[in-house]
């Protein structure tokens, strides 16, 4: 056999093992669910790296459940200095489509960022599942309580603030702990 030969039967025999593992690591932690609909993600502006975002949210929109999204992360420094991120959720229900825009600061350190990612995807989840729901100009309905100007609520108590807070450090620490798991494989 050639060397060339011999490389590429070693490199497609990695691959394809690399592969079967992940998708072993993926049929475990995640059980098999009926209708399918992925979820589309793309990544702009980061100034880390644009695969290990990628990852993260395919990571969270996996563990959430999440399908049938339209996901934009945008690593940019055009926000307010008080926003490290947000997010933007839109239902076009005659276009039975769901798009999502997340904007996170580029000025922050990186730990920050995925930290700033992680709580972003919690306010995913919640719009997709029908938790939090924006009426417009200030009004939200947060788990059935419609709240008509939430400017009166202090940014740190409205509930899907507390929530988001709540999880986002250990839903990076999920994340971070699976991604071990699969370099030791």
């Amino acid at each position: 056999m050639s060397d060339a030969v011999y490389t590429y039967y070693r490199f497609c025999k990695y691959s394809i093992t690399a592969l079967l593992m992940m998708g072993l690591l993926s049929a475990a932690n995640f059980p098999e669910r009926k209708h399918k609909r992925k979820t589309k993600i793309t990544i702009r502006g980061t100034s880390t790296t644009t695969h290990q975002a990628e990852m993260m949210v395919q990571y969270y929109a996996q563990y959430w459940e999440l399908e049938g999204l339209y996901i934009l992360v945008q690593f940019t420094a055009r926000l307010p200095k008080q926003y490290q991120g947000y997010t933007q959720y839109l239902d076009h229900k005659d276009l039975q489509t769901r798009q999502v825009t997340i904007r996170i600061s580029n000025q922050i350190s990186e730990k920050q960022q995925w930290l700033t990612l992680a709580h972003e995807m919690i306010h995913v989840k919640q719009f997709s599942r029908g938790e939090l729901i924006y009426h417009g100009k200030s009004a939200y309905t947060w788990k059935n309580q419609y709240c008509k100007d939430v400017r009166k609520i202090s940014y740190r108590q409205r509930g899907w603030e507390k929530e988001a807070y709540a999880l986002e450090s250990k839903m990076l620490a999920k994340y971070q702990e699976a991604q071990r798991l699969v370099a030791k494989r």
